[in-house]
């Protein structure tokens, strides 16, 4: 059963929703400070960038070791930009962000290590990738130590939130463990933070040299496979709706579809984006490294993906006319005291999704936190707001 809102709290997730859009500037911007991971200094020089072309240019930290990277117009608060700092004698920053007026990054460059005889030491690197139907309730790692000595004490941090009955496994040999953090979770990309709910990062005491530690994270909580299941289902709906877009791209012979885009990269991409299980670095006594989950190649193909589809989608409306219409998956996570909460989260523009008898309008970021009930199954289809609602009674992520 779908429970409608209650009007006052419509009222007030439209009126933040308005508030917002109100403060919003044209453009956004990526603003912040990098300092020496060691030293905490501000590091003047890095040279800043955005990988996928989203800043109309690149900029280099000032003496104080600032920052300013004007984001393109069609960029909107809470899309990830991948960020890129870097500086000779650094580690190479690059990482995802979430595009935020308010957020100041702080960005820690790493001084590349040395080992005992002198030589540059070989970093510890995590490579990550989803089952193969890219679930987002899975998350399969290698912690990879090609260095002739051990790393030790490596910890890998996770983006977001701990999912209700996550479970973890490794060969009992490694000792992997997963620690639940005292540290809050990241803002979201409106800057606030959520004080009751729990972050997590995995453990490993030594990576031996010449070595390769696999882990496995997945949920076992049936709201979350539920949601999983249909996000899933919506997926698959708009990759058939995108491929059919791009077919009549192609029909229509305009000249932004004289080189094929690989969508099977911007699925792929859409998904790592939106998993459940975020790593964002790993960090040992051999230093700090970012962890990709998106690679390169999928990166450059969604950027791409994201200047035609938008440039080219009012010109084939029938292509959506009649698009289903899909339940919005609810994620239930953990809380402080042993409780739990949940989320909710709209996958993107199309197909739309509703929840508790609402469509969501993705404007901003890519979750709405409001303690939403679970529905006993997820539907897909044709659907209409309830009778008396107007059709654009919409609401927008806050």
């Amino acid at each position: 059963m779908i429970v409608r809102w209650r009007s006052s709290v419509i009222m007030s997730v439209l009126a933040t929703a308005l508030c917002l859009s109100a403060q919003q500037p044209n453009a956004l911007h990526l603003h912040g400070t990098v300092t020496d991971d060691k030293s905490h200094l501000p590091v003047a020089g890095v040279r800043a960038s955005v990988v996928g072309g989203s800043a109309k240019h690149n900029d280099t930290t000032t003496v104080k070791g600032d920052f300013d990277l004007p984001l393109l117009a069609e960029v909107r608060p809470g899309q990830l930009i991948r960020l890129r700092a870097e500086k000779e004698g650094y580690d190479t920053y690059d990482e995802y962000v979430a595009a935020s007026a308010e957020i100041h990054l702080q960005i820690p460059l790493v001084p590349r290590g040395k080992s005992s005889r002198g030589a540059p030491a070989q970093q510890v690197v995590v490579r990550c990738h989803l089952s193969d139907k890219q679930s987002a309730c899975e998350l399969y790692c290698s912690i990879e130590n090609a260095g002739a000595e051990a790393a030790h004490d490596a910890s890998i941090g996770f983006v977001g939130t701990l999912p209700s009955q996550t479970q973890l496994s490794a060969d009992p040999d490694a000792r992997v463990r997963l620690e639940k953090s005292d540290t809050l979770p990241v803002p979201d990309p409106m800057g606030n933070f959520a004080d009751d709910i729990v972050a997590f990062t995995i453990r490993v005491p030594i990576a031996p040299p010449r070595s390769t530690i696999s882990f496995a994270l997945w949920t076992n909580d049936e709201n979350n496979k539920k949601a999983c299941e249909q996000e899933e289902r919506i997926r698959q709906i708009r990759r058939e709706l995108l491929a059919k877009f791009f077919e009549e791209v192609r029909l229509a012979h305009l000249p932004e579809a004289s080189s094929p885009l690989n969508l099977s990269r911007v699925m792929s991409a859409e998904a790592k984006i939106s998993a459940l299980f975020q790593p964002k670095s790993i960090t040992s006594d051999r230093g700090r490294t970012p962890v990709q989950l998106v690679t390169m190649d999928e990166s450059a193909a969604l950027a791409r993906f994201a200047q035609l589809f938008t440039k080219l989608r009012p010109q084939f409306p029938n292509v959506f006319k009649d698009e289903e219409n899909c339940t919005a998956p609810i994620f239930t996570v953990e809380q402080t005291g042993g409780k739990s909460t949940t989320f909710a989260r709209f996958v993107l523009v199309d197909p739309k999704v509703y929840v508790e008898g609402k469509f969501i309008v993705p404007e901003r970021g890519g979750q709405i936190d409001m303690r939403f009930t679970p529905p006993a199954s997820y539907h897909c289809g044709r659907y209409s707001p309830h009778p008396g609602d107007p059709a654009d009674m919409a609401v927008s992520p806050r």
